[in-house]
């Protein structure tokens, strides 16, 4: 693996808000509570007659995320 030298850091601070973030994938974000929220998920909800949305949780704080199919 090539080195390209130098001190390089992760600058998470150049990254835009996980809140923001999410509402431009997923749309309106949905109940909000300690630090969670949820939306549809991305990964499993596909229109084959579906009747329940599958969920997708976020972490508001971290941008992390979980799927709960």
């Amino acid at each position: 693996m090539a080195s390209h030298g130098g001190n390089h850091h992760f600058r998470k601070d150049l990254l835009g808000s996980p809140i923001a973030f999410y509402e431009r994938e997923l749309g309106r974000l949905s109940r909000p509570s300690r630090s969670w929220a949820s939306a549809p998920c991305p990964f499993h909800n596909h229109d084959h007659g579906q009747k329940r949305r599958s969920a997708f949780a976020v972490r508001l704080d971290t941008g992390g995320f979980k799927c709960l199919s």
